[in-house]
């Protein structure tokens, strides 16, 4: 990247939080207020910015209510089981609203920790984001759509900072309209994701992320057999049917464009993602075979299916490994998370896949 781009400047864009699922205690939030904290890098926010935060958090706690009120109602069967049971806290209350505050609280708390600067995007003069909102341009374009105005005043405000202090910003975001303002601006530089800024900054500071890549690239096999390892024996959920499998085999490993989010002294952690092929054994519920009980309100099937599947799917890796300057086959493995630990999600009938929506 040219010099000309580079700042430590950032600017962290609501799509960003709600794609990372607000996991300020993952490791690129926690590297990226690391770096705040020692002023290696500088998080701008804004008012509007934080505000659509805290609205798409109680959207999404929201949304996790109705899920769990609906797996109650089909695990009833359960409750007779008693609240001491494995399955008891199924159906204990939802606190909705002492989770939204928790949640909200570790927001305060990461702005406060790592020094994040809120510009008041909301004293933004209306006429310069309306001006652009009748050019149709960035980030209205042709479509005019109403729905961008707070990006449009966010953005406003964050050229305005830069332009009376004289500095530029990094724009992370997941948002093409966002992406698009950026384009012809000579102060906001769009990124797609924290991890691309992060490695922006190591790549800067650190001589040893040049090592680091070097050692990933040295070692694609053993990585390919770490994933490998990592994946079999592991469950697969199912997404369309009511069952569960393993996976029993691993066909291949493909390796995506590596990108580093820490380094501390001679360990280096990178994200990439990785097209994996395997076979898994899933069992599940034969609904052509289910009777209606009308006591309990639901299908009970009598007798479950069991197949061997061959699947391809996109996962994501995070591993960190140690390495030494001046042992170019020194590679230790410190960690290795697939899909930040989550079982892998499959499809039964890959054309229910393909016409899903």
């Amino acid at each position: 990247m040219s010099d000309l781009k580079f700042t430590r400047n950032v600017f962290i864009d609501t799509s960003v939080f709600v794609g990372e699922n607000f996991n300020l205690k993952g490791t690129k939030f926690q590297t990226l207020a690391s770096m705040a904290q020692s002023d290696r890098v500088f998080i701008m926010s804004s008012d509007i910015t934080y505000s659509e935060i805290i609205s798409n958090i109680q959207e999404a706690v929201e949304e996790s209510e109705k899920v769990i009120l609906k797996v109650k109602s089909k695990t009833k069967i359960l409750k007779n089981l008693g609240p001491d049971s494995a399955y008891g806290s199924i159906f204990a209350d939802f606190p909705r609203d002492k989770i939204v505050h928790r949640i909200i609280g570790q927001l305060k708390d990461y702005f406060k920790d790592s020094k994040t600067q809120i510009i008041p995007a909301l004293e933004t003069s209306p006429s310069i984001v309306f001006d652009k909102y009748f050019a149709k341009k960035p980030p209205f374009g042709l479509g005019k759509k109403k729905s961008e105005f707070p990006d449009a005043f966010v953005l406003a405000a964050l050229d305005i900072w830069c332009k009376e202090s004289a500095q530029k910003i990094f724009i992370v975001s997941q948002d093409p309209d966002m992406e698009s303002f950026c384009h012809d601006s000579e102060t906001l530089f769009h990124l797609p994701s924290l991890e691309s800024f992060l490695e922006i900054i190591i790549d800067k500071d650190e001589k040893l992320s040049q090592m680091a890549h070097e050692r990933i690239n040295r070692n694609t096999e053993k990585i390919k057999t770490l994933i490998s390892d990592e994946l079999e024996g592991t469950l697969v959920i199912l997404i369309d049917q009511n069952g569960e499998g393993t996976i029993t085999s691993i066909h291949d490993v493909n390796l995506g464009e590596p990108s580093i989010i820490q380094m501390t002294d001679h360990i280096a952690t990178f994200e990439l993602k990785c097209e994996v092929s395997f076979v898994a054994n899933v069992c599940f519920d034969d609904l052509d075979t289910a009777s209606y009980d009308s006591e309990e309100g639901r299908l009970i099937p009598w007798r479950e299916i069991e197949q061997e599947v061959e699947r391809e799917i996109e996962v994501s890796v995070e591993i960190s490994f140690a390495f030494s300057p001046d042992d170019k086959d020194y590679f230790l493995l410190h960690h290795i998370m697939i899909d930040d630990g989550e079982p892998l999600r499959i499809w039964v009938d890959e054309d229910a896949k393909t016409n899903y929506k």
